[in-house]
This record gives C-alpha cells, structure tokens and sequence, in this order.
C-alpha cells in the first residue's frame, strides 16, 4: 500500500497507516514538519520522504492499492494521480463520498474496521485486476488534457453570438 502527502498534524489518519503497517507493507511518499515524529511512532511504515513529480506515477504503479489518509480533503487530486497509475484507492467515507470514489475504483472505509476491508481488497486479485483497469479507463476518459473539451464546445454553442 502507498500513500501520498504533505505531513501536517490533525490532516490524516497517520494512525490507520500504522494500524496497517501490522499487516500490509506501507509506504508514505511526501515531507513535512510531523515526518520525523511519525516516523518514530510508526516506524513499520516506510517513510519515503520527498520525490520528485517525475517519479511519483513509478512509484504509485508499484504499490497494490494507494490509500488517502485525508480526514478533511473531499476531492484530493493524488485520487485523479492514483486512478492514472491503475492503482485501486482506499479512503475514510466521512472525507471521501462515492460520487469521488465509487465502488469500481475503490473503497470507501469506515474509520471503526478499515483494516479487514483493506486486507481484503489486496488478497483479491480479480477485483484488484477490475478497479485498475476501471481506474485507468476513467483517467483516461475524465482527466486527460482534453477531457471537457466536449462540455465546453456544447456550452459555447449555447451562447449567443
């Protein structure tokens, strides 16, 4: 499992990561002022540090399901770089609403027993295989450079000259 983001205290759940780290490899790509205390309290947790932005998709392709830890981003773009990369995500439902992350790309947690459905998710290849593909064909079709090209033609066809 991988995760991404600025370490800032109050921010995520660094304490589903360490409670994960029991029974899943976990990495955490990203810097910040709480990195060397969570790296104490959580040391099972491979603490990555800084990447550049030219090998964070290497890195995501890597892991077998990317978790966003986030308590308070309700549309967090590392979900639209984990979906590019195929990578099934996880999240926490109370930040995460399905319209974000629907069940053919991910799993929305409950904060009370994430750690079954996460391990779950990664024992179960062929629906690990469906939301990679799912992910990517969503990239695809949704975030690529010209994916509202179509919505705004219509709109300025719309518009009176």
């Amino acid at each position: 499992m991988i995760s991404v983001g600025r370490l800032i205290p109050n921010y995520k759940n660094y304490q589903a990561l360490g409670v994960l780290s029991d029974a899943l490899r976990v990495a955490v790509i990203g810097g910040g002022p709480a990195k060397d205390e969570l790296k104490k309290k959580y040391p099972k947790v491979d603490w990555l540090g800084v990447v550049p932005n030219d090998s964070l998709a290497f890195l995501l392709s890597q892991a077998t399901v990317f978790m966003h830890a986030g308590l308070r981003d309700y549309y967090p773009r590392v979900l639209a770089e984990a979906a590019a990369c195929g990578l099934p995500c996880v999240a926490f439902a109370g930040a995460i609403k399905e319209d974000v992350l629907p069940v053919e790309r991910g799993v929305r947690l409950d904060t009370r027993d994430f750690v079954r459905s996460v391990t779950e998710l990664c024992q179960d290849s062929g629906r690990l295989e469906w939301m990679r593909r799912n992910n990517r064909e969503f990239a695809e079709k949704s975030l690529g450079k010209f994916s509202s090209e179509g919505v705004l033609v219509e709109m300025l066809d719309r518009v009176e000259p």
